[in-house]
């Protein structure tokens, strides 16, 4: 642990990752207090992002984004890293916003004769 501008930052290691998540006081206490006191990892979502995830103990198989609980984000918004670095969960580095989660862009199909549509 450390502190910064009187702001205690706190180091998780993950289980499965060289680099460890950071994450502001008030913002792990968030987490602890909402149920979630399993180990943290690293999560792929398949689209070529990794996530700090955390599980519910109450919940077998149940993984939640550490960001999504520390900056708590409700259904239909969406957690932004104003650093890019997903591996800072500090409050001043999450930004929630309206918008869907798993929004992604459609792929242009092919054609059979090869043509974009």
């Amino acid at each position: 642990m450390h502190h910064t501008n009187e702001t205690e930052i706190i180091t998780i290691p993950l289980k499965n990752a060289d680099q460890p998540a950071r994450i502001d006081r008030a913002g792990y206490e968030r987490v602890r207090a909402a149920g979630f006191k399993g180990a943290w990892f690293l999560a792929g979502d398949g689209h070529g992002y990794n996530y700090v995830m955390t599980s519910d103990n109450s919940m077998v198989g149940a993984n939640f984004p550490v960001a999504r609980i520390a900056a708590g984000a409700e259904p239909r918004q969406v957690v932004r890293y104003k650093d890019g670095n997903r591996f800072n969960l500090c409050a001043w580095n999450l930004k929630v916003c309206k918008g869907f989660s798993k929004v992604r862009k459609a792929k242009p199909t092919t054609t059979n004769t090869g043509e974009t549509a």
